[in-house]
């Protein structure tokens, strides 16, 4: 009982006999949900992105830079043009249900009003039937608002179901779900416990001799190359470390492409890919059968660089990949694996039952693949797909010394150092990944 304080009767209608009670509860044990809400405090609204405001002051600080573009300048130059185009994002309110319109809040607050104005009237000793039957009246008009809303919305998803399965009937029943699994709370202990598990430590990568000087002449890389991998940039996705939007990222690319050709180059040419675009955030998905799944989030412009250097890759190993390899491959899906197994199947039953071929169908689910994998094991097989030594230089850059904060369920910050594996989320460890298990 000593836990329960600041507890109160709101003054809201329920459309029921009893009132509302709030009170807080103070836990003797750090424990939070996982599912609170930590806003980053570099976080912009995007709603209120002023493009004009934006193209102006991404012109002028490409005039005003006169000195050899870098990964922190380009930092700079985007925190800046984030200020002056968008203000910062606040807290924001619980999101209403998908039923709920402006039409029932407004019936919602005159339906208060009645039912204020009727318990004046009772506590002054007057008779009230007048004002009792007109917060009656809009009880009951709030409550048949309420409920064509719900039917109208109910018939529009499940229209909408029919069009898209991955649709807003989706998200809503997958939010639910993650929902009920974040009511259950755990301690900080229990999480950075789940973060080291997810994380295994393998030793430092070797150090790499220096390449040849004209080991990787043919990678120099275009203005147009970074405009056409910024276009690819989902503008709907977390932003990561720095909290710059894909859509301040893919103005700022196209406008000053030269920025991220000048370091991309330079990152070629000496080996040593930018250490602020190495730095993720890390955000556990919960899994429908228990666990998390853990994707690092990072920067929008670190992932231009990341996007490029993939086209390129992807030129010089997607012939040599055997074609039993449907991961991460375009124009190869699931559907393709599956096609190939039916027909294998269909060929060992061929003939009578005494030549038939005997045929199995192993499956195997790699535990914790991305955040598993030997390194080391990745850089062998750059080697041997005909990866140029100073490229491979620069890729072993990219997954040394990575750094991960995760905020605890208490809110504050956790870092650490990723030493194994390939960063799930980014743009590049997908195609690591195969080849490491395809070599």
């Amino acid at each position: 009982g000593n836990r329960v304080t600041g507890w109160k009767v709101l003054d809201i209608d329920s459309l029921s006999d009893h009132n509302y009670i709030v009170w807080e509860c103070c836990e003797p044990t750090r424990v939070v949900a996982q599912g609170t809400r930590v806003v980053n405090e570099r976080s912009w609204n995007l709603n209120k992105l002023d493009q004009i405001t934006l193209r102006e002051a991404l012109i002028q600080g490409k005039n005003e830079v006169d000195q050899q573009w870098n990964a922190e300048s380009i930092g700079k130059l985007l925190h800046k043009i984030c200020d002056e185009s968008m203000p910062k994002r606040r807290p924001g309110k619980r999101r209403a249900v998908f039923w709920w319109t402006e039409e029932i809040a407004h019936q919602r607050r005159q339906c208060n009003a009645r039912r204020r104005s009727h318990q004046r009237a009772v506590r002054a000793g007057r008779a009230a039937e007048t004002e009792k039957e007109d917060w009656q009246k809009a009880r009951k008009e709030l409550r048949g608002m309420i409920k064509d809303s719900k039917k109208r919305c109910w018939k529009l998803l499940c229209d909408d179901l029919d069009n898209d399965v991955w649709g807003r009937g989706y998200q809503i029943v997958t939010k639910k779900v993650q929902r009920k699994t974040a009511q259950v709370g755990w301690t900080d202990e229990a999480f950075v416990e789940t973060v080291d598990c997810l994380f295994p430590t393998h030793p430092d990568l070797r150090q790499d001799v220096d390449a040849a000087e004209s080991d990787a002449e043919e990678w120099v890389i275009s203005d147009d190359e970074v405009v056409e991998a910024a276009k690819t940039l989902p503008n709907d996705k977390a932003p990561g470390p720095d909290g710059v939007p894909a859509r301040v990222v893919k103005e700022a690319a196209t406008i000053i492409p030269e920025a991220w050709t000048m370091v991309l180059n330079e990152a070629i040419k000496t080996g040593i890919y930018p250490k602020i675009w190495k730095q993720s955030r890390l955000v556990l998905i919960p899994k429908s059968g228990g666990g998390h799944r853990p994707i690092c989030l990072t920067d929008f412009a670190g992932k231009i660089v990341e996007k490029v250097l993939k086209r390129r890759l992807e030129k010089v190993v997607e012939s040599r990949l055997s074609p039993a390899q449907y991961g991460f491959r375009k124009g190869r899906s699931t559907m393709d694996a599956l096609r190939a197994i039916v027909e294998q199947v269909v060929l060992a039953n061929e003939g009578s039952w005494r030549t038939r071929e005997v045929c199995l169908a192993a499956s195997l689910d790699v535990k914790n693949a991305f955040n598993s994998a030997s390194r080391e094991a990745i850089m062998e097989a750059l080697e041997n797909f005909g990866v140029p030594r100073r490229i491979v230089r620069l890729l072993r850059s990219y997954l040394s010394d990575r750094g991960v904060t995760a905020t605890k369920p208490s809110g504050e910050s956790y870092a650490f150092v990723n030493s194994a594996g390939v960063p799930q989320g980014s743009v590049l460890g997908p195609l690591l990944w195969t080849l490491m298990y395809d070599g």
